[in-house]
């Protein structure tokens, strides 16, 4: 298993991500609304800890994905894309009927 693991790592030549910037979600509704819910935790770690200013959690994964690609010969082309305006939570979407 670790070898295919291996193989894959080795023959990819670029990435896409899409979803959280590395600067951090900025939604302050998303926060609010998942408070109490099991997934705070998570939304905390992949939020802004104030705007611009991504988590130590994001921060530490930026770093460890960085030290993945470090000694890769060509280097892989990584691309980001994300949503750059607010879209509401589903559960506030619930309640008002213009979402």
């Amino acid at each position: 298993m670790y070898e295919n693991a291996v193989q894959v790592f080795k023959a990819w030549h670029g990435l896409v991500g899409f979803g959280i910037p590395i600067g951090g979600l900025n939604n302050p509704t998303l926060l609010a609304v998942t408070q109490n819910q099991p997934n705070a935790m998570f939304i905390r770690q992949i939020s802004q800890l104030e705007v611009g200013e991504p988590s130590e959690y994001l921060k530490g994964l930026k770093v460890r994905f960085e030290e993945c690609f470090k000694n890769r010969d060509p280097p892989p082309d990584i691309l980001y894309f994300w949503e750059t305006q607010y879209s509401l939570p589903r559960a506030v979407c619930r309640t008002n009927p213009v979402c």
